[in-house]
């Protein structure tokens, strides 16, 4: 058995008023995924005196931190992002990853949107929502 891993590739949206859009992440760098769901609460003390486990069980959303990515001038992928960390709508997110798999999810633009501008002209970003499903799996040759 071999585990293969592999550049997130692209990153595509679908949104109801902005409409869609889509950015190429640089190749050589981490992507962070949670695909969210539900957890049990990591406590100690969550036990009775007896010895019986209590299970504290939450829902908890989905989240990627993306590598960062190239940042286009046209359209403006700092502004894109923006405006969709401010809409109140979810988007429809497609997260396409070199190794042939792709996760979806519905969500937004979450926390700060900032770009480097000066030489890399790069910005790295986090996408959260619902919850993140494996909708590909696409077999390729090694």
């Amino acid at each position: 058995m071999s585990f293969t891993g592999g550049d997130l590739i692209e990153i595509a949206y679908s949104h109801p008023t902005l409409g869609t859009g889509r950015w190429e992440p640089k190749a050589g760098e981490d992507a962070e995924q949670d695909p969210g769901g539900r957890r049990t609460e990591d406590d100690d003390g969550m036990i009775t005196g007896q010895g019986t486990m209590i299970k504290k069980i939450s829902r908890v959303r989905w989240s990627l931190t993306a590598p960062t990515m190239g940042w286009a001038k046209d359209p403006d992928t700092l502004k894109e992002l923006a405006d969709l960390a401010a809409d109140p709508n979810d988007a429809d997110f497609t997260f396409t990853y070199l190794d042939g798999s792709v996760y979806a999810g519905k969500g937004t633009v979450v926390g700060d949107v900032k770009g480097n501008k000066v030489s890399a002209m790069t910005n790295a970003i986090k996408f959260e929502g619902g919850i993140l499903e494996s909708i590909a799996k696409i077999h390729t040759r090694h």
